[in-house]
């Protein structure tokens, strides 16, 4: 049973004990007004309250029998005196003294007065009086068991006002950190998104560079590889030029010096012929010699010839691997803004439709940030790795044609001596 039930119970058993006085200062003070009735009044604890100790309220009421007269109980045919006879008891009839007051003790000290003034048998007397006692008694653990219930009851609200207390602190607490959470996420975010768009500013900044390089790289290979045609045809013509006039020059010389060895040979036949046809002879072997150059010049010419020819044709392999290299950035550089680009829709896509999973949208956003930049930065280095390629070739072919120019000199030299 709980202290709430007990404090309960007992207040309806003080209300009862209560009821039942006033109802027994009732009854006495009816029967006190009323003193020639032929039925004797009853008692103040006839009714209400049992001989074998039952509680005072939990008894049932039994009207009481009239006392016999002498002769039909011959247990009270010796004398009696005047104030214990039935009729000397009910000849003293008086208002009862009893009266509600305010604690169960004078309450219960009044009854047990009035017990031992109302003239009853011993026995009954004596039973009467220990039935107050045990009612005192009970009275007074019962007040003691309710003050103990009142005392824990008053504990027990106390701590359930202080528990609830602290749960409302804890609550407030909780709400106040979560706030702060929820504004520290909230800056965090915004943080992120603001370091991401700088990155993706930087990003574009470095490839709108890089494109300009690639173009400016372009460019500059266009006028380098013009140039270098140019110059190649330039040469090619002024070996021809010049193979051809020193033909020329070779044959018109020897026309006239065979002309002269005619002449001479045809006007005098002296003693020097055999002189002249030995000279003659010399200069047969110098030009035999002089055509075995011319021979051996032409070999050197058609080598040359076939030697610009493959390095023409090495240039143009790599003029068409230049521009496929060229090609293959520009497509590269194209697929990575179009990827960019579709990287930025779907992000803001991202960022309206799932605003409420933070983080598993920051988780999402490192890890394209991430890749993105792993990719950027491998464009970057298969570009950075393009050009200085293209630069190398660019400097081997300036040492080629600087070669070339140093053989067209010592060429030059050759053909002068």
């Amino acid at each position: 049973m709980s202290l709430a039930s007990q404090y309960t119970l007992a207040k309806r058993r003080m209300k009862n004990l209560s009821r039942s006085a006033k109802k027994e200062n009732y009854r006495l003070d009816a029967n006190s007004a009323s003193p020639a009735s032929s039925a004797p009044p009853p008692s103040s604890f006839d009714h209400g309250v049992g001989v074998g100790g039952d509680d005072f309220e939990g008894g049932s009421y039994c009207p009481p029998t009239p006392p016999l007269s002498g002769a039909a109980n011959p247990q009270f045919q010796t004398p009696s005196p005047p104030g214990l006879t039935a009729q000397g008891l009910y000849a003293n009839n008086r208002p009862s003294p009893i009266e509600l007051s305010d604690t169960m003790d004078d309450l219960l000290d009044t009854i047990t007065n009035e017990i031992r003034t109302a003239g009853l048998r011993k026995g009954r007397e004596n039973a009467l009086v220990d039935l107050v006692s045990e009612l005192r008694e009970a009275s007074r653990d019962q007040k003691q068991s309710c003050k103990k219930a009142v005392k824990e009851w008053a504990l027990f609200a106390e701590s359930t006002m202080s528990s609830k207390n602290g749960i409302d602190r804890k609550l407030d607490e909780i709400v106040v950190e979560h706030e702060m959470a929820l504004k520290t996420s909230r800056l965090e975010a915004e943080r992120k998104e603001s370091e991401h768009s700088a990155t993706v500013k930087e990003l574009k900044d470095k490839l709108a560079q890089i494109t300009s390089e690639v173009e400016a790289c372009k460019s500059e290979a266009a006028e380098e590889r013009e140039g270098h045609r140019l110059a190649s045809k330039k040469r090619e013509e002024e070996m021809e030029v010049r193979l051809q006039r020193e033909v020329s020059r070779i044959k018109s010389r020897l026309a006239r010096e065979a002309e002269k060895k005619a002449a001479k040979c045809v006007e005098g036949v002296s003693a020097e012929f055999m002189k002249k046809i030995k000279a003659l002879k010399v200069r047969v072997d110098e030009g035999e010699s002089l055509k075995s150059r011319h021979l051996e010049l032409e070999g050197v010419h058609k080598r040359m010839e076939e030697k610009m020819t493959r390095e023409s044709d090495e240039w143009e392999a790599e003029r068409v691997n230049h521009s496929k290299a060229v090609d293959i950035m520009v497509n590269e550089n194209d697929s990575l803004i179009r990827k960019i680009s579709e990287m930025e829709k779907e992000l803001a896509k991202l960022r309206e439709e799932k605003m409420e999973e933070v983080e598993k949208q920051r988780q999402r956003r490192r890890v394209e940030f991430e890749g993105v930049e792993a990719r950027v930065r491998e464009v970057v280095c298969k570009k950075d790795a393009a050009i200085r390629t293209l630069l190398e070739r660019a400097e081997s072919a300036e040492r080629r044609g600087a070669q070339l120019q140093k053989f067209l000199d010592e060429l030059d030299q050759n053909i002068a001596a």
